[in-house]
């Protein structure tokens, strides 16, 4: 049984072209999600650190001095992170793609295949010239 190595090697390419261009395609998206997930971790750590101001500025206020500052209003800072929170949840796909630019999305899937395919061309199409006999001439044979 021969093997047929260009055959193999080019589905080997094909697929691995797909799932570079599929994972680059959802690199926008994963990105999108990872800040999401920084977005909430940030609201708690908000809403925790107020909790302390005010725990801190009603302490002080027990003991009779009189705080520096008035407490803070964690409703508000509650509201505010829910209202971006949605916003940001809520954006539409082409939105992210956007933001994340577009043609560097485009370059980022189609470039590394697109230089593959043309370096392996060039490969071949070298290879190819080795294996060609040299046309005879008459002169040679005198």
């Amino acid at each position: 049984m021969k093997l047929n190595y260009r055959a193999g090697l080019l589905r080997v390419y094909i697929v691995l072209a797909i799932l570079w261009i599929a994972w680059g395609t959802y690199k926008p998206i994963a990105g999108w999600k990872k800040s999401i997930i920084q977005l909430h971790e940030l609201d708690v750590e908000e809403a925790a650190v107020c909790k302390r101001q005010n725990d801190a500025y009603l302490a002080l206020e027990a003991a009779g001095d009189a705080p520096s500052q008035k407490m803070a209003d964690c409703e508000w800072v509650r509201q505010n992170s829910e209202r971006l929170d949605s916003e940001f949840e809520h954006k539409p796909v082409g939105a992210i793609y956007r933001d994340a630019g577009v043609l560097k999305t485009a370059e980022f899937c189609l470039l590394p295949p697109t230089g593959v395919l043309i370096g392996a061309i060039v490969v071949l199409w070298v290879a190819h010239g080795f294996r060609k006999t040299a046309p005879q001439s008459a002169t040679t044979h005198l």
